[in-house]
């Protein structure tokens, strides 16, 4: 078995540099090969990785350089079509945010899993340092009631303003709080964005991500993508992850962050 890292780099490669150290410390060999793609990053950003990655020449780390920013799922999707994968049937592929550490077993934990062919996606357990699971990110297909806020949230910026405050007074911001069912394995609908385990028959089946949007929205992208094909996303607290959550949407959504979303939930809402 092979296991594989995509991540993704955007101004900010002492973060990426943390996560790859990480990976230093796993139990089996760790991984095959490690891929960064940087989205474009300043002169200085790109030189730092350029250094760190001669460093650590036994590592296998290959460093893909993108001309412009071209997103998140695009900047995963060139790592994965570096890698070559559609005829290996043995390994598994972790993509996601390079705000990612790793526990020493993790890859000891994917080798005690049990997967059927229905399974395309494995979404770990991702836990904050303020020891929040984000996930299981959505179970089952939201509510009409949660469709609804969505459809508020987007209706214009001072709104989206308003139920954020508001959120905040009554306690109801999601990131703040562990998802239920968290200690549960079980079959999902979509899994938290930050971090992705991908087997063989979801690059068989369908190949690479759906890079529709810019940023925000993968979770229902991705969601459609697997169920659309006939496969499920297997939600594990057995492989468990540590993300530094280094969001830069957590506070009040400043206006190009929201028009950013915006444009992406028009494209993405349909899945929810």
């Amino acid at each position: 078995m092979k296991y594989y890292l995509v991540i993704v780099n955007y101004n900010n490669c002492n973060v990426t540099i943390d996560c790859i150290l990480s990976t230093k410390k796993l139990q089996g060999g760790g991984f095959s090969k490690i891929v960064i793609v940087d989205n474009n990053s300043d002169k200085s950003e790109k030189k730092r990785l350029a250094e760190f990655v001669k460093e650590n020449d036994t590592l296998n780390i290959e460093l893909i350089f993108s001309s412009k920013n071209i997103g998140y799922f695009s900047a995963i999707n060139q790592g994965i079509i570096s890698l070559s994968l559609c005829s290996s049937d043995d390994f598994f592929l972790v993509v996601g945010n390079n705000d990612l550490l790793f526990p020493s077993d993790f890859i000891h934990s994917l080798d005690t899993l049990k997967n059927d062919k229905d399974t395309f996606v494995i979404s770990p357990d991702i836990i904050t340092p303020r020891g929040i699971h984000q996930n299981p990110h959505v179970i089952n297909r939201l509510s009409v009631l949660r469709r609804f806020a969505y459809k508020l949230y987007f209706s214009s910026y001072n709104m989206a303003c308003i139920l954020t405050s508001l959120g905040k007074v009554l306690g109801k911001n999601r990131r703040e709080k562990s998802r239920l069912g968290y200690n549960k394995e079980q079959f999902i609908k979509m899994g938290f964005g930050a971090c992705y385990i991908l087997l063989p028959q979801y690059i068989q089946e369908i190949g690479l991500l759906d890079n529709s949007v810019f940023l925000m929205g993968e979770e229902a992208l991705l969601s459609n993508q697997v169920y659309s094909h006939g496969g499920k996303i297997l939600y594990t607290p057995k492989v468990k992850v540590f993300h530094q959550d280094h969001s830069t949407f957590k506070k009040m959504p400043s206006i190009n962050t929201y028009n950013i979303t915006r444009d992406s939930y028009k494209i993405y809402k349909k899945y929810l």
